[in-house]
């Protein structure tokens, strides 16, 4: 293990931003594989996709703070998952919940929050700040995706000059997500908590 060293708010937003991007390719590989299997219309690839992504790059950020990286990239994963993964078994078994991504994603936020309070000790003095900005970085990466699909519509993205510039709103996301949970870093680094 690294010697505990400050984590800097940059890194921490660049590895976050990382992960979301990387999230993309990861849940659309997901959600081919659960077609190929027969499993039509599922939400959890997005879930799975993403807190594997992200939790996976926050936790390489993580290592230099003294965090257990994996138990940092499991509770994102299982967090960010858990609703999208309920959302689908409710609807095999025969009671369909709407799909409403940003009630998914906050509710992702907060247990993979809740979670990642086991990985990092020193979050527990503040996890109520933890929690809040999780939750809140969330809800905001999923509203780059809603603003990029509104934009294309009003604007009428076309040709490759449309996607580059739907997936650059929608991948936002990340900055959004790592700049809204950065702002606790500082206070709770290891050595400050």
């Amino acid at each position: 293990m690294h010697p505990m060293t400050p984590l800097p708010p940059r890194r921490w937003i660049a590895h976050t931003l990382a992960g979301w991007i990387l999230g993309v390719p990861l849940l659309l590989g997901l959600s081919i594989l659960f077609e190929a299997v027969g499993i039509d219309h599922a939400n959890a690839p997005v879930g799975l996709g993403m807190g594997a992504a992200i939790g996976l790059l926050q936790a390489r950020a993580l290592r230099t703070a003294g965090v257990r990286a994996q138990a940092w990239w499991v509770a994102t994963l299982a967090g960010v998952a858990l609703p999208f993964l309920v959302a689908d078994l409710a609807r095999r078994l025969g009671h369909p919940l709407p799909y409403l991504v940003y009630p998914f994603a906050a509710l992702g936020g907060l247990l993979a929050s809740l979670l990642q309070l086991r990985a990092w000790p020193a979050l527990r003095p503040r996890a109520g700040g933890w929690v809040v900005a999780s939750t809140l970085g969330w809800l905001l990466a999923c509203s780059s995706v809603a603003l990029a699909d509104l934009l294309s519509h009003r604007l009428h993205f076309v040709g490759l000059g449309g996607a580059l510039a739907y997936l650059g709103i929608a991948c936002s996301g990340g900055l959004l997500l790592g700049i809204a949970t950065a702002a606790m870093l500082p206070r709770l680094h290891p050595n400050r908590a």
